[in-house]
């Protein structure tokens, strides 16, 4: 089941920029991979071209997007204050109002709820009269009825903490948990690096004692959309590694999805980001969250959080750079509508078209698609075969990579402090 959770949909636009850079030639190539929203390669090119550059905005602009994609909150929240005190008339209106949306999101992953709520309340008492704000509003909501909570905590030991991996046949391929206690009893949660937040249904909330926090909050999906709640858990144990005041959405029951599958709980990024990396042996049928975490590759960071929310990982094919979105709580990878456009000659001459039928948040969905018996693939440093890759043609991403590229592997190493995904054969 692969299900869409973003549940605040924030995306920071900058426009205007060509017209106030500089025509030097290192601000101009910064100012155009904002302009195109290209994170990664701003990522690469920005501390080599750092020190050529005129422009301080720019340099402010691309660290704060740098520290908003790649999981570098605090660096971004300072440029962000740079920005705001130093450059508002450059900037104008609709950026600046982006800016600060984009820092209170950042306090709100922080934990920092009330420090966020203050701070977006501010902002709107000051621009009440140039209109609405809806964005700002519903994220000011979010984070005023968490104003009292206390912030996620992680408590681990001083060793690295190994726990078993339960990897279970569905009907298109596989996927995997990890036992998750709470208050005492034993869970299985499905480890999603495609969920935003955790995730439990309503029966399960209510077996836990989860405090729900919101009654009626707007969950996304593949197939529509969904009401649900958002609730606290005060402590969730993985192994020894205590998870404390996880803010979670709960969903409720869904006969049509429920009967092809059930999802009744998942750990998703909001835990991984915090503990930081996770080494995924599937052959071993293990996890492990080392103490000591792997150093960034040679190759560099190939993850993303888009929109401090989304991960996206940067992989080739026949030496086609592709950004997938990373879910492991998808069984399969597939490939969606860009891929097709850019192929879409050898695909509609040498393809098999079908409908085929999938179970997505919010219900039933069809799409058409083709089926790509071999596909070759580097993640990374290493190259591999994924079998019967289906290209979607009515969806907007690259695709996305599932189970089955983590069951390809004797290791894969997932980091979320310095961003990048390491595959062992």
């Amino acid at each position: 089941m692969k299900m869409k959770r973003h549940f605040i949909l924030f995306l920071v636009v900058f426009i205007g920029i060509n017209e106030v850079i500089t025509a030097q030639e290192a601000d101009e190539k910064i100012g155009n991979l904002i302009n195109q929203a290209d994170w990664f390669t701003l990522q690469e090119e920005y501390p080599k071209l750092k020190d050529e550059m005129q422009s301080e905005m720019l340099k402010h602009l691309s660290e704060t997007m740098i520290g908003f994609n790649f999981n570098q909150f605090q660096n971004a929240i300072q440029s962000v204050d740079w920005l705001l005190e130093n450059a508002q008339e450059e900037l104008g209106f609709d950026n600046t109002s982006n800016l600060v949306l984009l820092k209170s999101v950042i306090l709100g992953k922080q934990g920092r709820y009330a420090e966020s709520a203050d701070y977006l309340s501010n902002f709107l008492s000051q621009v009440s009269q140039y209109g609405d704000f809806p964005t700002h509003n519903e994220t000011l909501t979010r984070y005023e009825k968490l104003r009292n909570e206390a912030s996620p905590e992680i408590i681990r030991p001083d060793k690295n903490v190994e726990i078993p991996l339960i990897i279970e046949n569905v009907s298109r391929g596989q996927i995997m948990y990890i036992p998750v206690s709470v208050h005492g009893r034993e869970y299985k949660f499905i480890f999603d690096t495609g969920a935003e937040s955790t995730f439990v249904s309503e029966h399960f909330a209510n077996e836990m004692g989860v405090r729900v926090m919101e009654d009626a909050v707007n969950i996304q999906g593949h197939a529509g959309s969904a009401i649900g709640k958002r609730g606290m858990i005060d402590s969730l144990g993985i192994g020894d590694i205590i998870f404390k005041n996880s803010s979670v959405i709960i969903s409720f029951p869904n006969e049509e999805i429920d009967t092809i599958f059930q999802v009744d709980a998942i750990i998703g990024l909001d835990f991984m980001r915090m503990i930081g990396e996770t080494q995924i042996f599937p052959k071993d049928k293990k996890i492990v969250f080392p103490l000591q975490k792997t150093e960034l590759p040679s190759f560099g960071r190939n993850l993303m959080l888009l929109d401090a929310t989304s991960p996206r990982l940067k992989a080739y094919s026949n030496g086609e750079k592709l950004l997938f979105i990373f879910d492991t709580g998808n069984v399969k990878t597939d490939l969606s509508h860009t891929y097709y456009e850019r192929h879409k000659e050898y695909l509609d001459r040498s393809g098999t078209k079908r409908t085929v039928r999938r179970g997505g948040f919010g219900g039933l969905y069809y799409y058409e698609a083709y089926q790509l018996p071999k596909f070759p693939i580097i993640v990374g440093d290493c190259n591999f075969e994924l079998n019967n890759v289906e290209v979607i043609l009515d969806e907007n991403e690259d695709g996305n990579l599932g189970m089955d590229f983590i069951t390809s592997f004797k290791k894969v190493i997932i980091n979320f402090d310095d961003m990048f995904v390491k595959a062992e054969k």
